[in-house]
């Protein structure tokens, strides 16, 4: 395949690709057609997808389907030059998606004529089908007609194959397979656009999309019947997460605005309302009255399941009271109840219970499912961080949900009884032939769903790091499709250190010579790996492992980079988040909870806390090039993430009286890096609505931060984010500095929304 052309193999009768012409007199039927198609009110006024579709019908009847490729297309129909490469530029991808949703839209309000234009998904050649029957494209080559004897061979052949075919199928359906069929993209976007809300006739949809400013997620109406798509929402922050409510009145959604929560505006479009401030997910009970969501508890970080009245007066009402954990709601059928991710203690001993439970909202206690035991016996995992929240959704006897499975995320369906609450079988793929699935809503027989493609690296900023000024534009230093992850650099700014799951699903650690380009697989232990971190001489590494049953050693293991030994330094420690810059001291968070600040000698093994707080967690601390000071961030709940520093004496404890702010309360402020001479502390911060690198001067004589702080690099727009969308721990963002440049973990998402049916 010609990659650099992006040439999409297209359907052929005989064997050769793009090569099928039609027989007379069919030529001129197809092109009255296409006029009729032309003269509609759906390609009036698209003259793009108008020019589009003549010229690969065109291009088709002259038998010239080999041609049609995105790089021809993209020169003869939409005037692009040989520059154009469609690895780089979605145009025609884009277009073609578009010309297939106003084809379906032409056809469901115009009917069929004589023949009928298609345009499948995969292909840009034209099919020509007669209505109720089969595509009437014939062979250019004739084929020499088969003896009886080979006809008899091949009829008993044909049959035991379609036997064997039918009782296979059979016994999948007696299995409960879920099939969709006619998926069609209905979105085509080159940037994000997800969490499809079906309305209750399913004859529109609400979804998130980046297509208004190219940096928010805002919410758009999308229209089955051909219509442009509506911007319902707009300003500095995300909008997502969307539910339609019954009687397709009323949106809610999650955002990111001030405050965060979630709101409720008209269908229509309107104002917004705020209902549940710091809430998350909300879903709309069957008979539209109530409105579930979840919230996270800032000293617990665990969730909190609520039910607040939609449309009246009332305070949220907590369902699941007995829960340490508990979230992602979604409504039973009937109202009965909801159905949470929740965890609680075991009544037969300390180990907790996660599962997906049965919670009434009235009389009985809440029933487990039984469905994560089921998930995991199958190596399913129904926790996806690729744009956002896990969601189910009711389908036939069952709940589909994104999963994850071999690495891959793509639609389950789980088997589930309504009246006992308990899972009846094992979940079944949905396998559809696009890139990785999440988000599905269902209404009847209507499934949507986004279909999203991520790619997370370890990115470089070039950087004058004593100055606190970016000196060049972003450049990444790895390329894989799986994640890169937690990346860490020498002080010299020769090799880093990072995460992936290139080799198996879960995380080792790597190293990578930013002068050579080579890459290595670090020695060591083969349990789930994070929190990974360089000596500032680029000789060691230091990363937590797991280690044991339930609960776990937080064991940090170091590898010697020269030699590749690896060791266990501490059984039992927590998560390194610095080596300091003489290379004598690991510094790491504790596995208490809240976590606190310790430290570790390397040459002794000793180990000592120096710093805690009652019910803030303390994290990302790091040593100044001097010695003398040690920056951090504190978890201070619903007041956000701040930075301070403070007088670092190795064993000596760290007294809050002695803390000194960096940022204020109320933002979002963390991974404090220094700069090489200790004036600078380098942060992530949301505080201008995205996660970007900011700068604070800091005075090493005083320990006083000195005017405010500098914007170094921004992100802004939601396709390229510090993991902004992947919800993951911003600790696996990586930040860390070198003289020439600071390194991070950027990922790079593209999404559009799908459409299907739902037969079984």
């Amino acid at each position: 395949m010609d990659r650099r052309h992006g040439e999409i193999p297209c359907e052929s009768t005989d064997g050769n690709i793009g090569e099928r012409i039609l027989a007379d007199p069919l030529p001129s039927e197809v092109r009255s057609e296409l006029d009729r198609i032309l003269d509609s009110p759906e390609f009036l006024k698209a003259k793009r997808s108008a020019r589009l579709l003549r010229f690969l019908v065109e291009q088709t009847l002259e038998a010239r389907g080999r041609t049609l490729k995105e790089f021809v297309i993209a020169l003869e129909v939409f005037d692009r030059d040989q520059t154009f490469d469609p690895r780089i530029d979605s145009l025609v991808r884009v277009e073609a998606a578009r010309l297939r949703v106003r084809l379906n839209s032409y056809y469901a309000r115009a009917g069929p004529g004589g023949i009928r234009i298609e345009l499948h998904a995969g292909s840009y050649v034209p099919a020509f089908v007669r209505p109720s029957a089969n595509p009437v494209l014939e062979p250019r080559q004739s084929r020499a007609l088969p003896s009886l004897k080979t006809l008899g061979a091949s009829a008993f052949v044909v049959a035991l194959l379609s036997f064997g075919l039918w009782t296979f199928a059979m016994r999948r359906r007696a299995l409960g397979e879920i099939h969709i069929r006619n998926a069609h993209q209905i979105t085509g976007y080159s940037g994000i656009t997800a969490y499809p809300a079906l309305s209750p006739g399913s004859d529109w949809a609400v979804c998130s999309s980046d297509r208004g400013d190219g940096e928010h997620l805002h919410l758009w109406k999308y229209s089955f019947d051909g219509d442009e798509p509506r911007q319902l929402t707009s300003g500095p922050q995300n909008d997502i997460a969307a539910a339609v409510s019954p009687d397709g009145k009323w949106i809610a959604f999650e955002s990111s605005g001030k405050p965060a929560g979630i709101y409720l505006i008209p269908s229509v479009g309107g104002e917004r309302a705020l209902v549940a401030p710091s809430g998350l997910g909300p879903r709309f009970s069957p008979d539209g009255r109530w409105l579930a969501y979840w919230s996270i508890d800032p000293s617990s970080t665990f969730g909190r399941v609520f039910i607040v009245p939609v449309g009246r007066a009332g305070e949220p009402v907590q369902a699941g009271r007995e829960f340490d954990d508990a979230h992602t709601p979604a409504w039973t059928p009937g109202g009965e109840g909801l159905l949470i991710c929740g965890t609680r203690q075991s009544r037969g001993g300390p180990n907790e219970e996660h599962d997906l439970w049965f919670i009434p909202l009235e009389g009985r206690n809440a029933a487990k499912t039984g469905a994560f035991a089921a998930l995991a016996k199958a190596g399913v995992d129904a926790h996806t961080n690729l744009l956002g929240r896990t969601s189910f959704q009711w389908l036939k006897e069952g709940i589909v949900f994104p999963g994850s499975a071999s690495g891959r995320i793509g639609l389950w369906w789980l088997p589930l009884s309504a009246g006992t609450w308990r899972v009846r079988g094992s979940p079944v793929s949905m396998a559809l032939a696009t890139d990785q699935q999440i988000h599905p809503s269902v209404q009847g027989g209507t499934l949507a769903f986004t279909s999203a493609s991520a790619m997370t690296n370890v990115w470089s900023v070039p950087l004058n790091a004593n100055g606190a000024k970016a000196t060049g534009e972003a450049q990444r230093l790895t390329d894989d499709a799986s994640d890169q992850l937690s990346p860490s650099i020498s002080a010299d700014g020769g090799s880093i250190v990072f995460l992936s799951g290139r080799e198996s699903p879960k995380l080792r650690a790597y190293k990578k010579d930013l002068a050579s380009g080579g890459e290595s697989l670090l020695s060591g232990p083969s349990q789930a790996t994070n929190r990974l971190k360089i000596s500032p001489d680029g000789s060691a590494a230091y990363y937590r492992v797991f280690e044991g049953p339930e609960p776990q050693l937080q064991a940090i293991h170091s590898v010697d980079l020269l030699t590749g030994r690896s060791v266990r330094v501490c059984r039992d420690c927590g998560a390194p988040t610095h080596v300091s810059p003489d290379g004598r001291l690991v510094v790491f968070e504790t596995g208490s909870s809240p976590t606190r600040l310790a430290a570790m000698r390397v040459d002794s093994g000793e180990k000592w806390e120096f710093a805690r707080h009652s019910h803030y967690g303390m994290r990302s601390a790091r040593v100044a090039p001097d010695g003398r000071w040690i920056a951090f961030h504190a978890d201070r709940g619903w007041e956000g993430k701040q930075i301070f520093v403070a007088p670092f004496r190795d064993t000596a404890p760290i007294d809050e009286s002695q803390w000194i702010p960096v940022t204020e309360t109320g933002g979002v402020d963390q991974e404090a890096w220094w700069s090489p001479n200790g004036v600078y502390l380098y942060f992530l911060s949301d505080r201008d609505g995205h996660r970007c690198i900011w700068a604070q001067k800091f005075d090493p004589r005083t320990g006083e931060p000195a005017g405010s702080a500098i914007a170094v690099y921004h992100f802004h727009e939601a396709r390229l984010t510090p993991l902004s969308f992947l919800w993951r721990d911003p600790s696996y963002v990586g930040l860390s500095v070198a003289a020439n440049r600071l390194v991070l973990s950027l990922t790079a998402i593209s999404s559009n929304v799908w459409v299907g049916t739902v037969d079984r």
